[in-house]
């Protein structure tokens, strides 16, 4: 891809980290100037392909305050834990599901299933602090739901 390489080209001179996933990447650099480099080459190679970058779903920061990347979010001092947008969506869909009949069984099938999500393929480098039936219970409180028998569980 066209960025990959002018971005792997500056990698070298500049000290720059840059990791992509499908159409989301990352750029790290050590200073300010050599970030300000990588992102000039960025939008000039974005504008050759017509592209755009989302302004929601920019981030330029400090990583020593954490951030959000594929629905986690990442602090250099932390396992990851799940972006708050991500938790979001997941009592947004949980909600939809209960207003549309779902019952117990096929909600928390729904849930079991955003939590192997979270936990797959990070190989224990996801917070275990939120532990299913933990973020079960979270997802029945945010639906006003007391009477499924697996809230006392």
């Amino acid at each position: 891809m066209p960025l990959d390489r002018a971005i792997e080209r500056l990698q070298a001179l500049h000290d720059i980290r840059y990791q992509r996933f499908m159409d989301d990447y990352l750029i790290f650099a050590p200073t300010r100037h050599k970030l300000k480099t990588a992102l000039r080459a960025m939008y000039r190679v974005l504008e050759q392909l017509k592209l755009t970058v989302h302004p929601n779903k920019r981030y330029i920061g400090k990583t020593h305050k954490g951030f959000d990347f594929l629905g986690y979010r990442i602090h250099p001092d932390r396992l990851l834990r799940p972006a708050l947008q991500s938790l979001n969506r997941l009592f947004e869909r949980a909600r939809r599901l209960h207003e549309q009949g779902a019952d117990e069984y096929r909600l928390r099938q729904y849930v079991q299933r955003w939590f192997t999500w979270l936990h797959s393929g990070l190989r224990g480098r996801v917070s275990k602090k939120g532990c299913f039936n933990r973020i079960w219970i979270v997802v029945l409180k945010h639906l006003n739901i007391t009477s499924y028998s697996t809230l006392a569980r």
